[in-house]
């Protein structure tokens, strides 16, 4: 990144990305640091004169141009693990990790980056988790259709009616994703099931906006440091099904089947594209993520 000083009087400048433990000198007013890596620095600015007097600037954090994926993946806070799949994706996991990003002026949440979706160098999945309809649309998975994602209510609900709602500064970050929608016939471990939704049964679909996936909850569920997903207790819609009836969760995890025509909550989960870039916050709910 560049720094600028105001010029003048001054003979001489030194610079610091690290508040001040180590300085760069420098007879200009810009510096430009290289071979950053994807965190945060703390950028300072002291100016010399003539005279040998000096002045310092406060410090300034910036991220410089680092990928979301990439910020995250440099976290290293303990919160975001490896869920240990062939595909490697990193979660968030605990009871309220920071994981709170601004989308569409909605709180939404982080489950992690992932490397399931299509895109190889991965991606950042979002669930809104500030969402409560229950009953919009009146059937939100099938009513005259079957349980098959794909050919489902909640498809065209969640890519027509919903997405529509979503600004268009933000619906240009959102991938086209590969969603897995194989009827899972073990749902005994988070491993069973993560494969099962995954072993082409039925073919994968391409969509912008769809559901959380029941194994997005048994890993949660299989640990002992907390179940962020869903706050309180209401009962949700997974994409996630056996053949026969769709899977449903809650707070405390995996909650069982549910016919397809009936009403749990509609909760959308997006993956960004993996060119978004951090921009800021620590991903409190005070201060989430902005990435853009």
């Amino acid at each position: 990144g560049s720094s600028d000083a105001i010029s003048g009087l001054a003979s001489r400048y030194e610079f610091s990305k690290d508040g001040g433990s180590t300085w760069v000198s420098s007879t200009t007013n810009t510096y430009t640091f290289t071979g950053l890596d994807a965190k945060t620095y703390n950028i300072m600015i002291k100016v010399y004169d003539n005279a040998g007097r000096s002045a310092t600037n406060q410090s300034n954090n910036i991220t410089p141009g680092v990928k979301g994926v990439d910020y995250l993946k440099n976290l290293n806070n303990g919160q975001l693990v490896a869920d240990g799949t062939t595909d490697n994706n990193l979660r968030f996991v605990g009871s309220n990790p920071n994981n709170y990003v601004k989308f569409n002026n909605e709180t939404w949440r982080i489950i992690g980056v992932m490397n399931d979706a299509g895109d190889p160098n991965g991606t950042i999945k979002l669930i809104n988790t500030d969402y409560t309809a229950s009953d919009d649309p009146e059937c939100p998975w099938g009513c005259n259709y079957g349980i098959d994602f794909s050919e489902s209510t909640a498809i065209d609900y969640l890519n027509d009616i919903y997405y529509e709602t979503i600004i268009s500064s933000d619906s240009s970050k959102i991938y086209n994703a590969t969603w897995h929608v194989s009827f899972i016939t073990n749902d005994s471990s988070f491993k069973s099931v993560y494969t099962g939704e995954r072993i082409k049964n039925r073919p994968d679909i391409q969509t912008n906006v769809a559901l959380i996936y029941l194994s997005d909850t048994m890993f949660l569920q299989a640990r002992t440091d907390g179940m962020w997903i869903i706050d309180g207790d209401k009962t949700y819609w997974t994409i996630s099904a056996d053949g026969e009836y769709v899977y449903t969760s809650t707070k405390t995890g995996f909650n069982g089947y549910d016919p397809w025509d009936s009403e749990p909550y509609l909760y959308p989960c997006i993956h960004l594209k993996n060119n978004i870039k951090f921009v800021s916050g620590n991903g409190t709910s005070s201060n989430p993520y902005i990435l853009g």
